[in-house]
């Protein structure tokens, strides 16, 4: 017959309770989860190139871009993209960390005006009046397909 000190059946219990809880562990995604209006205020799909607006102090307004010349250069990553302006003052969307990127995306992307036109790479155009919207009364916009 074998004896145990109270130390080795301590061990033995705490590594029981340790493998056990490792095991009973629900899997959970790592994906990052956003809520509207707190993360963001403006939605764009990308699909349809219709903007919605989310502003917390008010109702709801979709923007349908019905204008061709005015739709986004090559596609958006999903995700959460901050409103911003570049060095020479330029509207911009500026990926945070929690907005996955493939590899060698930029981080960066700019924010142009349909009337305007654009240069080339990734961009998302909308028209002016839209971009002093969001330059002035939101600081997030969730791209979406």
């Amino acid at each position: 017959m074998r004896t145990f000190t109270s130390k080795t059946l301590l061990a033995i219990a705490l590594f029981g309770l340790s493998a056990g809880s490792l095991t009973a562990a629900p899997f959970e995604a790592a994906d990052p989860v956003f809520i509207e209006s707190s993360q963001y205020t403006a939605i764009l799909n990308q699909r349809t190139q219709n903007w919605r607006f989310a502003p917390l102090d008010g109702q709801d307004v979709v923007v349908q871009s019905a204008n061709p010349g005015c739709a986004t250069g090559a596609s958006v990553p999903n995700g959460v993209w901050l409103v911003a302006r570049d060095a020479a003052g330029n509207p911009q969307l500026v990926a945070p960390s929690t907005t996955a990127l493939p590899v060698g995306y930029p981080e960066s992307v700019p924010l142009v005006s349909c009337e305007k036109g654009h240069g080339a790479g990734p961009y998302v155009a909308a028209p002016q009046a839209l971009i002093d919207w969001l330059s002035t009364r939101t600081g997030a916009v969730l791209i979406d397909q």
